[in-house]
C-alpha cells in the first residue's frame, strides 16, 4: 500500500539491519525483477538496476480506518518521490518483511513500467481489493516467500529426513515428517503448495516410492 510517511531513515545506514537483511534484500530485488521480465519482456539487469536506485527506508507507518479496510500500513511505495518504507514491525517477523518488500518492490517496478498511476486515496482504499496492480503485487509477494523458504530450507529438510528413513523409526519418522509440514505450512500459508514441496522433497529422496497425504 502507498502512504506518506514522515518519521523514516534508510534502512541500509541502520548497520544493525543492514547486517541481517541485506542478503534478503538483494534476493527479494532479483526474484522480483525476475518475474517482470519474464511477464513484460524487459530486461532483468534493467530492472534490477532500477530497483537498486530505489531507497527503502524503515518508517512507522500508520493505521487505516475506513468502511472499507481496518488495519496497518506495512509497506508503502511513494510514486512522487520514487522510494519505500517498511514498517518497523516487519522487521521481528521475516516471512511477513520479505512478502512486505517484495510487493512494494512489485509496485516500483509496476511504476517503471507505465502500469501504476498516481490515483486519489479514497478512490485507491474504495477499490483496493479489487485493484489488478494490487493483485499482480500480492502475487508476486507469494512466489517470492515461497521460493525464498524452498530454497532456503528445503536441502535442510531433505538432510533431516533422509537422516529420519535411516535412523529414526518408522511411527517417529511420520511424526517429524509431520511437524516438517506443519513448520512449512505455517511459513508460507498455503496448504496445497506446502503439501506439493513436501511430496517433491521426499520424492527427491526416493523417487521409486508412492506417497499418499490425506
Amino acid at each position: 500500500m502507498r502512504a506518506l510517511i514522515d518519521l523514516n531513515y534508510k534502512l541500509y545506514e541502520n548497520k544493525v539491519e543492514l547486517n541481517s537483511l541485506h542478503k534478503t534484500i538483494e534476493y527479494i530485488k532479483d526474484k522480483v525483477a525476475e518475474y517482470f521480465s519474464k511477464a513484460y519482456n524487459y530486461s532483468k539487469n534493467e530492472l534490477k538496476k532500477y530497483l537498486s536506485r530505489i531507497p527503502i527506508y524503515v518508517a512507522r507507518l500508520p493505521y487505516i480506518l475506513t468502511d472499507k479496510i481496518i488495519g496497518k500500513v506495512l509497506g508503502a511505495y511513494d510514486l512522487a518521490k520514487k522510494e519505500i518504507k517498511i514498517d518497523f514491525s516487519t522487521l521481528y517477523n521475516l516471512p511477513i518483511f520479505i512478502k512486505t518488500l517484495a510487493e512494494e518492490c512489485a509496485h516500483a517496478l509496476q511504476h517503471y513500467i507505465g502500469k501504476l498511476k498516481p490515483k486519489d486515496p479514497r478512490e485507491y482504499i474504495t477499490n483496493y481489493f479489487k485493484d489488478e496492480n494490487e493483485k499482480e503485487a500480492k502475487e508476486v509477494a507469494n512466489k517470492v516467500l515461497k521460493s525464498y523458504m524452498l530454497e532456503r530450507f528445503g536441502t535442510y529438510l531433505v538432510n533431516r529426513i533422509k537422516y529420519a528413513t535411516k535412523v529414526i523409526p518408522s511411527l517417529f519418522f511420520i511424526k517429524i515428517s509431520n511437524f516438517f509440514n506443519n513448520l512449512i505450512f505455517y511459513l508460507l500459508e498455503d496448504e496445497r503448495n506446502i503439501l506439493q514441496i513436501l511430496k517433491t522433497l521426499l520424492n527427491k529422496i526416493n523417487p521409486t516410492k508412492n506417497f499418499s497425504y490425506g
